[in-house]
């Protein structure tokens, strides 16, 4: 029988490592890793909703060591773009400052992506969802009207709207997967899972070579954003 997972203090805000961290460089130059909010651009794009009533099987869970995956719409591989990668890490960021979590292992894959996370329970763990999917959903398909017409093709919703702030587009399925974790081997087995999501894959024959893991956070203290190992 696994023992029991001893509690975890969570602080007011995620503390970051104590190992410098460096930017890697597949992220642009400017995008911040810090919790402030890049600007924004003027006119946000109808997308479909990130998440609504019932749309998660661990719906229940709300506080806690949480593991989380979630796709994107169709599987389209839009974690390819360096520019869409940038914006998954500042809003992860951002929306960490502002829903007070502790990060412990995440691993962005070409069209999905999974997160190990310590819940304060003061928090609303679906306001985070919502507020995350919602924020990376907008500015991909801004990002995709910009700079990539065939991805914002693939984004598209088969249906017409019929109103105007009805949806046009689906950037990440409205279903995620959420488990809470009981448990030190259940937590030791989630982490494993994610960083060895890329060789699994077949992106990578090596873990630690895969960019977008916070392996390198645990080998080699850089990565895309900061962690908080669990000791």
């Amino acid at each position: 029988m696994a023992k029991s997972l001893t509690p975890i203090a969570l602080s007011p805000v995620a503390p970051a490592t104590g190992k410098k961290t460096s930017r890697l460089p597949a992220l642009s130059p400017g995008a911040p890793a810090t919790g402030k909010r890049a600007s924004r651009l003027p006119a946000p794009s109808p997308v479909a909703p990130a998440t609504g009533k019932k749309t998660y099987p661990g719906k229940k869970v709300r506080a806690g060591i949480i593991f989380l995956t979630a796709n994107t719409y169709k599987r389209v591989p839009l974690f390819r773009e360096s520019a869409n990668r940038d914006i998954f890490f500042r809003e992860l960021a951002f929306y960490r400052s502002k829903y007070a979590f502790s990060l412990y292992a995440y691993v962005l894959m070409p069209d999905h992506f999974h997160l190990l996370l310590g819940f304060p329970p003061e928090k609303s763990f679906a306001g985070f969802l919502r507020d995350l999917k919602s924020a990376v959903g907008r500015m991909v398909v801004d990002e995709a009207k910009q700079n990539n017409p065939r991805l914002l093709s693939r984004l598209r919703l088969p249906t017409q709207p019929e109103r105007r702030r009805d949806a046009l587009y689906c950037v990440l399925q409205p279903r995620s997967y959420v488990r809470a974790v009981t448990s030190r081997s259940m937590f030791d087995q989630k982490l494993d899972y994610i960083h060895a999501n890329p060789v699994r894959d077949r992106l990578v024959k090596r873990a630690i070579n895969y960019l977008y893991s916070s392996l390198r956070n645990y080998e080699l203290g850089q990565g895309c954003i900061t962690i908080n190992p669990l000791d």
